[in-house]
């Protein structure tokens, strides 16, 4: 039996998700990118909603995307993102090594730094066959 998804609540606020219906008409994802980058795109239904991560350090005010479709047509599409404040919150960490890494850690973390950053250049497109 397939796992049924559902989508992240729409939040468009610093640190939130932005669930965004496509306006296209199209049986294939249009490729979405916010920031110059490409963005998920799911189908919901009968329509493709861009679902967009918003960092904590985007200045709050209305964003723009690009919206490409399969056929090439280029259009972009607005959303205001809100501003948030969240309660902050203190910890103490025992292990000050977790706060000041010695040069072995700092390698390793340098190396799993590089990892993930070359990860995250590349896309696979596709679709996600479960539904939301």
């Amino acid at each position: 039996m397939a796992a049924v998804l559902s989508l992240p609540r729409h939040s468009p606020v610093l640190g939130g998700v932005a669930v965004i219906p496509l306006d296209v008409d199209a049986s294939e994802p249009p490729a979405v990118r916010y920031d110059d980058r490409m963005i998920m795109v799911v189908r919901d239904g009968d329509r493709w909603v861009a679902v967009v991560g918003i960092s904590l350090d985007t200045p709050p005010d209305s964003k723009t995307r690009q919206i490409q479709s399969v056929s090439s047509d280029e259009r972009q599409q607005t959303f205001a993102v809100c501003d948030k404040h969240y309660r902050e919150g203190w910890i103490t960490i025992k292990n000050k090594r977790m706060v000041y890494p010695n040069q072995k850690d700092r390698e390793r973390i340098a190396k799993a730094s590089g990892r993930i950053a070359n990860a995250l250049l590349h896309w696979t497109a596709g679709v996600v066959e479960e539904p939301f």
